[in-house]
């Protein structure tokens, strides 16, 4: 402001940076909260070194799912959205090797989505399976499986 009888009015130069740093402050503020939320929401998994392709996948009993172990980089979970055709099969995740049946044990019934939140640490790997009845036919068909990291 500048000194004179109308010492209390702000000129038009000091609104404008008052109101220029208002504005940048907010810019700012809206991009750290951006870059928080985008921390904090579900995130697409869809590497080709994991899964050439993630729709009519044909597997065999036990066979790996993924051709890598999925990991996050975070604690967090993954989500798994699966679909298989034809006939049911039991899943099985495998956290660093180790084996779990999922859905308590219950087959997944065909032609329906199923979808399974596994937690997972930094580091750790994550792999599926299908087990199934394979006395008539020894594979399966996904008919599409989806991933997203979950924060």
């Amino acid at each position: 402001m500048k000194a004179g009888d109308n010492a209390d009015i702000p000129t038009q130069e000091d609104t404008n940076a008052v109101i220029g740093y208002l504005l940048k402050s907010t810019a700012n503020t809206q991009k750290i909260l951006t870059a928080m939320l985008s921390e904090l929401i579900t995130t697409e998994i869809k590497d080709t070194t994991i899964r050439p392709t993630w729709e009519n996948i044909t597997v065999k009993k036990l066979e790996p799912v993924f051709c890598n172990s999925v990991m996050i980089a975070r604690a967090g979970m993954v989500r798994i959205s699966i679909c298989i055709a034809a006939r049911p099969a039991k899943a099985i995740a495998y956290v660093n090797g180790s084996g779990a049946y999922m859905n308590t044990g219950q087959d997944l019934a065909a032609e329906c989505l199923f979808v399974f939140d596994v937690p997972l640490n930094p580091n750790d790997g994550l792999n599926f399976a299908l087990d199934f009845d394979d006395t008539n036919n020894t594979t399966i068909t996904i008919k599409f499986i989806r991933l997203q990291e979950v924060r």
